[in-house]
């Protein structure tokens, strides 16, 4: 059985790698030896892909040495210790078990590359590389997207970087990838140099590979734009292309000026070619950094995703280098509520304020500098939904409340929009429960494979001061006697269900803080035994969940439901539903409402006095906004 290395460059994705490794496993079709390379190890990335890719060789570097580089330290290494083959595999792929056979068997005369079909992963019917081709014309190279001729085992000119079964002999031969590429062009001056030494490419159509490329990629970035043109106009030169695939390159590039203002890092790219400058160039981000966050949540009322979204951030600030991040906020928000962050830099820009800014003044600055933008808080510039966090998708499942209004109407519709542009748009998509991915891909199509879920925090009330003055405000509450619940206007927080049980308990006393409770019925039929405090800031409200017996949250529908979790925190009881996401994530830790679509008030309030969680501490451990920042790094890497 032959010895195959298989080499992977991880660049801040430790859980894509590990998936791609996991795809590896099944495969019996040779010896196979597992080679990561860790490229520019930072963020605990080395400590985890050693810890998830256990009996494979994990490598670090001490700096970005891009592609080329990258999988240079996986080919020595393989070389080192006597590789007969070795795969060359990007990260963000998926391997099916009967790949490598076909591959090696077009390559055993030792003088082949072996290129299997590459396909989509959230659309496995759309062909990303099924063969390639050079054109010396144009000083082009081109994947072949047709599935008539991608269905066609054949020699071609080109093979993709993102796989390639590669004889030891050759690179032995060749030393490698060229490193004065770092980023783009590399796969095709390998492929050229192969060729010049007497080895052919094969397209092995019966060999595939999924590659978790967005097939709804956005424009060029400053990245592309630099790399993209010099390396191009390098290999041309440097292959001996004819004079008119030069004057295309420059034509073309020249054309891209006109259209786009993050083009124009494409004249430095012709400079520095000119010169003979290569490598990684200062000055630029060695991936696609700086992501904008969108600021649009800076300044407004605070709720559950504004504080999401400063937690996420306050996280973030502590993991990344500076340059990585920039908070975009409009010129006239007040940010004198956010952290003093030390990595993430906060730009003011643009003169509206709200969706108008989301809209005209975060994409006017995403569109000029060539930038990817991240969204917290469910709505995006809708044509710049790179990476976008959408927490539940209420306006669709719950449709029928919001049509009793003007304003839900003309909201919901706003928010459809959304989430129309983010299933079409984003890259990634984010959310908060795996019950939320769920219902994002049903709902709106969005495929398993485009979504990450980052959960949420605590330690948010580690920071809020107690504020015990509530007490005298609301004197019924004595502190331990009472039930405490937070609600909201909406139907699916299921606040009829405290009426009821309220009503059927009248010796309980209960607390209530939240937002106006139409629909509940607590101003048509107030209880004596019911204290609805309306909004509280945040040190009353933590002050009436430090001191209740226990909290309550009979809610129908949550992307999370993050107010058990805030209870856990200051080591209170909670009485949840059995609905939606919330088994989930609260498992032995709760107490629970079995039927909480009941009206008939029973509450078994013996049981809630001597229940005693039997995971809190896990429930707190696995729910933290450290483990959410690190989770968002993984996914946008």
């Amino acid at each position: 059985m032959p010895t195959v290395f298989v080499v992977i460059v991880n660049y801040h994705a430790p859980r894509l790698t590990a998936r791609a490794v996991a795809s590896l496993r099944p495969c019996q079709s040779a010896q196979l030896e597992i080679v990561v390379v860790d490229n520019e190890s930072s963020s605990g990335s080395l400590e985890r892909l050693k810890s998830e890719c256990q009996g494979c060789a994990v490598l670090p570097t001490d700096g970005n040495c891009g592609f080329g580089g990258g999988n240079n330290v996986g080919i020595r290494y393989a070389l080192s210790h006597g590789a007969e083959w070795v795969l060359l595999l990007n990260n963000d792929t998926e391997v099916r078990p009967d790949f490598l056979a076909p591959l090696l068997k077009a390559a055993e005369d030792g003088k082949t590359i072996a290129a299997p079909k590459i396909l989509y992963a959230d659309n496995p019917d759309r062909v990303w590389y099924g063969g390639g081709h050079v054109d010396f014309s144009r000083g082009g190279f081109y994947h072949e997207t047709d599935e008539s001729r991608s269905s066609e085992g054949r020699y071609v000119t080109f093979a993709s970087g993102c796989c390639m079964l590669c004889p030891a002999d050759l690179l032995r031969t060749l030393g490698g990838m060229d490193e004065d590429y770092f980023l783009y062009y590399e796969d095709a001056a390998f492929c050229l140099k192969a060729a010049n030494a007497g080895y052919r490419i094969r397209y092995v159509p019966e060999s595939v590979v999924l590659h978790k490329v967005s097939a709804t990629t956005g424009a060029a970035s400053k990245l592309t734009a630099y790399y993209g043109t010099r390396n191009r106009l390098m290999l041309l030169s440097r292959f001996s292309f004819p004079r008119r695939a030069f004057a295309y390159v420059l034509a073309t590039r020249a054309l891209r000026l006109l259209l786009s203002l993050s083009a124009w890092h494409a004249v430095p790219g012709v400079v520095d070619w000119l010169r003979g400058r290569m490598g990684c160039r200062a000055g630029l981000p060695s991936a696609h950094f700086p992501v904008v966050v969108n600021g649009v949540f800076v300044g407004r009322q605070g709720s559950g995703l504004e504080r999401f979204a400063v937690e996420t951030l306050r996280a973030l600030d502590g993991m990344v280098r500076p340059g990585q991040f920039l908070l975009l906020v409009p010129c006239s928000a007040d940010v004198s509520e956010l952290p003093a962050f030390r990595n993430i830099e906060v730009v003011r820009y643009g003169r509206f304020r709200g969706g108008l800014w989301e809209q005209v003044g975060l994409a006017r600055y995403a569109r000029r500098h060539g930038r990817k933008v991240l969204s917290l808080t469910n709505t995006v510039p809708l044509r710049h939904a790179d990476y976008a966090c959408v927490h539940d998708v209420f306006y669709v499942t719950h449709a029928k409340e919001f049509r009793r209004t003007l304003k839900g109407i003309l909201s919901m519709a706003w928010h459809r929009l959304h989430y129309r542009a983010i299933a079409r748009r984003s890259s990634v998509v984010l959310t908060v429960s795996e019950y939320s991915a769920g219902q994002i891909s049903q709902v709106l199509g969005v495929p398993q494979s485009r979504i990450a879920v980052l959960g949420n925090g605590w330690e948010h009330m580690r920071r809020i001061e107690s504020d015990e003055s509530v007490f005298g405000e609301f004197p019924l509450l004595v502190r331990g006697e009472y039930l405490f619940a937070l609600g909201n206007r909406a139907p699916y927080k299921n606040m009829d269900w405290i009426l009821a049980a309220a009503a059927a308990h009248p010796e309980t006393v209960w607390a209530v803080t939240g937002s106006p409770l139409r629909t509940s019925g607590f101003k048509d039929r107030p209880l004596p035994n019911v204290v609805y405090t309306g909004r509280l800031p945040d040190g009353k409200m933590k002050a009436l969940l430090e001191n209740c017996r226990m909290l309550v949250h009979p809610s129908m529908d949550e992307g999370f439901g993050i107010p058990p979790l805030e209870a856990l925190s200051v080591g209170r009881p909670i009485l949840v539903a059995r609905a939606a996401c919330l088994p989930e994530i609260y498992g032995d830790a709760a107490y629970w409402i079995e039927r909480p679509m009941d009206r008939d008030g029973r509450l078994d309030l013996q049981g809630c006095r001597e229940f005693k969680s039997r995971e809190a501490d896990q429930v707190l451990a696995g729910n933290t906004w450290e483990k959410v920042a690190r989770k968002l790094l993984e996914a946008i890497a």
